[in-house]
């Protein structure tokens, strides 16, 4: 997942981690709500900090197939996420179980259906951004068409999860994880393919430090026995995010 951490600020900072553009770039919104001023993470436990929604989301209408075959590249139904630097294309929100592509359809004469099928490499759960790999070439489709529809249960929830403290070092370690909103990802676990930022690392002495991220400012308050308190800001307006 090509995520971007903001500075973080003081003697922890972290370096901002840019990747070449991966070509598709899925469209995301960080979605307004309130703060959280006071909150406590134990070790091994996580806080849901950030909710995210699609800023385009479609199922499509018919099923993609390719004339004089039968089997589907998709199936009707399929839920879909808008390409927010490639008009006219959307991609499958959720990477199929055991898989490592996404399907995606494109509308290259801007008629409103969709006539060319192609994949793009994708690991992670949700549909961030992706690789399309020179093999992956266009296919042509019979027409179809997608329907818009509300974010609903597309929504995923960003969590604060307070991986480790080395006791001898004295150093915490922090990991930033896009999750569904039960904390969970499409195969039902807390753990695999989380999809996580870079490891947010600060001593002990490190406390108070602040993190700028997608609208909201967090702050890394104390660190006691119980664990580590955070602050976390409110944000009044959806922000359009890249995740």
């Amino acid at each position: 997942m090509s995520l971007l951490i903001a500075t973080l600020l003081g003697a922890a900072a972290i370096p901002a981690l840019e990747k070449p553009d991966p070509g598709y770039v899925a469209g995301w919104v960080a979605v307004a709500g309130a703060g959280q001023p006071d909150l406590l993470i134990a070790e091994k436990q996580w806080e849901s900090i950030i909710r995210f929604r699609p800023a385009a989301r479609f199922v499509l209408d018919g099923a993609a197939v390719e004339p004089g075959r039968d089997k589907p590249l998709l199936n009707a139904g399929t839920a879909m996420i808008g390409i927010a630097n490639h008009p006219g294309v959307a991609c499958e929100l959720e990477r199929p179980r055991g898989d490592y592509f996404v399907g995606c359809v494109a509308d290259k004469d801007g008629d409103g259906r969709s006539e060319t099928f192609f994949n793009l490499n994708h690991a992670n759960p949700f549909l961030f951004s992706a690789l399309r790999q020179p093999r992956a070439k266009d296919r042509a489709i019979a027409p179809v068409t997608l329907t818009p529809q509300a974010a609903g249960d597309a929504a995923v929830e960003m969590v604060l999860f307070y991986a480790s403290r080395a006791e001898v070092t004295g150093r915490n370690t922090f990991q930033l994880c896009v999750l569904r909103p039960d904390n969970r990802n499409i195969w039902g676990d807390k753990t695999v393919a989380r999809g996580c930022l870079p490891s947010v690392t600060m001593g002990d002495n490190d406390f108070p430090r602040g993190l700028a991220l997608y609208g909201r400012n967090i702050m890394f308050k104390s660190r006691d026995g119980a664990g580590v308190r955070i602050s976390v800001s409110g944000a009044d307006a959806d922000v359009p995010v890249r995740l």
